[in-house]
Formats: C-alpha cells, structure tokens, sequence
C-alpha cells in the first residue's frame, strides 16, 4: 500500500525537461559533432588518406564511429522523450535502450586513453614502442576496453544499479537510493574516475618528456635525442620545435577532457547528498552538456585539425597557427621514427 502511494505522489512530479534554450544548444552540439564525425570519416576512410600511420588511422577511425554513434543516439533519444507520447518513451524497453547507449560515452574515453597511452609510449620508450607497440596490440587492447564497458553499463539489466523503478519510471543511476545501486553509481563513479586520471597522467607523461628534451638543449649538457625519419633526417631545432607543438597539444588534450569528464562524475555525489536541491537539476543539465561537448570536439582535435583544408579555416587563430598544426601533425608521426641517442 505504501508503495502505491508513493508512485502516486511520484507521479504528480512533472518529468523533467528542457527549456528551449537548452534544446537548442542540445542540438547545435550534437549537429556539429555529428558533421565533424562524418567529415573525419570521409578523411580517414581512403586507403591513402593521412595520417598514414596504420595505428592512428584504426584509433582514429574507433574514435570517430564511437562518438558519432554517441551524438546520433543521444539526439535522436532526446527527441523522442521530447515528443513522443508516453505510451512509448516510458517503456521499459525505452529505458532499457537509453541505458545501453551509455556504451558510447564510456567507449569514446576507451579509445582516447589508448590514444594516449601509445602517444606516451612512442615518446618515452621508443624502442619498447617499436618492438612491442602493434596494430593488433591496439586492436585487442580497444576491444578489452569496449568489453569492459558493455559488462559494466549491463549491470542494471541483471539487478545491480538502478535504471527501471517499481513505479515503472526510468531513472539515471546517479538518483539510486537502495544500497547495491548505492555502490553500483560509485563503481562507475570510480570507473570513469580512472579512465580520466589515465588520460591525464599519459599526456603529462609525454609532455613532461618533451619538456626534459628542451631543457637538456637549453644546458647543453644532456644527450641530444635526435629524431631519424625514413625519408629525412631531422635536425635538432626542427625537431624541438615540432615536440613543443606537440606538447601543446597534449595539454589541451588533458584540459578539455578534465572540462568534459570530471563534471559528470561530480555529479554522482552531488546527486546522492544534494539530489533534492533546486539547484541540483540544473547544474546536472550542465554537465551532460558538457559531456556531450566531448563527442563534438574529439573529431576536431584529434582528426580535422590534420588536413590543410581545415587548418584553412582556422589560420586566423593565435593558437591553432598553420605553423603550429603543421608542426604538431608531423610531431604526431613520431612513430615512423628511430630515436637515436647522441652526445652534444
């Protein structure tokens, strides 16, 4: 009985929805990733298209489809809950499907921390990079992540966590109350919490390398790590040059994925302490903005900024120079390279 009273009072609270500017700026996101997505897999899909780099080509292709797949699910589920009836988005197996394509958001994190780990590893041990570093290596490596994720947002489906209520309401996980979904909202708290850190601390690995790099030319002192191509070598200066573009990058690497991410976990206590507070909805919104924010600008970042076409378009920029692309798009190719160690 006081179950069905409490569904009844529960019922009377209006679902929450989006005001209009929220719509907008909603689907504005998820069309410029949508777009960046589709143009980043027409560049990479040629056989002969750049990056040449076999490796970077397949994570860069993983990452394009993930996030593209994330940002066509997301918009498309969000329309539907907007205006279609209730008789269809309040089913369970609504519900169900709103809670599977969570895949995506995990999975788009999966691809760019190999990405960057295999960027830390090309930079830090190059020769363990070039003997033990392959394709297939990457390949089962992203698919271990992916396998990780599909167990882990599953879980709901078999009884631990909180997706499908008695009072047949979809709810997020963050709004668990019961104790195993208590501690099923931490574990991909700490799931998440992990792939972050991960990210994070293999671009401050790299950028860390390139900065020691710099400071050993500056002293004079220090092996010179010179960079042999197979098609040229390259001289100390340019090779500095390029890591340090490289370097930047890695750095706004880390900081849009720490904007991105760690908002959304934020908001897993913030919903378990404060989930009643008027403020609480709001800054929720904000933060699946955010993430959202993710799927639009990988595409940007790791693949559009390669070719001259797009670098065209932002020249005007102080940061994003075609100097400074076309640096750290070479830089990028460090892979191709042998590190040679020499005494100045």
């Amino acid at each position: 009985m006081n179950n069905i009273m409490n569904c009844t009072v529960l019922s009377q609270v209006p679902a929450g929805t989006l005001s209009t500017p929220q719509q907008v700026l909603f689907t504005v996101n998820y069309l410029l990733g949508i777009f960046g997505n589709l143009l980043a897999l027409s560049f990479l899909c040629p056989r002969k298209s750049k990056p040449y780099n076999a490796k970077h080509r397949l994570m860069l292709r993983c990452l394009a489809c993930n996030d593209l797949a994330a940002g066509l699910g997301m918009m498309t589920l969000m329309y539907m809950k907007l205006y279609l009836p209730p008789e269809i988005h309040s089913t369970k197996l609504f519900c169900q499907i709103r809670m599977m394509w969570r895949i995506f958001g995990l999975g788009s994190g999966c691809v760019a921390i190999v990405m960057a780990v295999e960027r830390c590893l090309a930079l830090t041990k190059p020769f363990f990079y070039q003997k033990h570093v392959t394709v297939k290596h990457i390949k089962f490596c992203i698919f271990a992540l992916w396998t990780s994720v599909v167990i882990l947002v599953s879980l709901p489906l078999f009884g631990f966590g909180l997706y499908w209520t008695p009072c047949n309401e979809c709810k997020r996980y963050k709004e668990a109350k019961l104790p195993k979904d208590i501690a099923y909202a931490y574990l991909y708290f700490t799931f998440g919490l992990l792939l972050t850190l991960s990210m994070v601390l293999a671009n401050l690995a790299v950028v860390r390398t390139l900065c020691c790099k710099s400071d050993g030319y500056g002293r004079g002192g220090n092996p010179l790590v010179r960079r042999v191509s197979r098609n040229a070598s390259l001289t100390y200066n340019a090779a500095t040059k390029e890591e340090l573009a490289f370097g930047k990058l890695m750095v706004l690497l880390s900081v849009m994925f720490i904007l991105c991410w760690v908002p959304q976990l934020i908001s897993v206590p913030l919903v378990q302490f404060w989930g009643k507070a008027k403020f609480t909805s709001g800054i929720v919104k904000m933060f699946d903005l955010l993430l959202a924010l993710h799927f639009t600008i990988d595409p940007y970042i790791y693949v559009l900024q390669r070719w001259p076409e797009i670098r065209k378009f932002f020249s005007k920029s102080k940061f994003w120079s075609h100097k400074s692309l076309k640096s750290s798009s070479a830089s990028i190719k460090t892979t191709h390279a042998e590190i040679v160690s020499q005494p100045v």
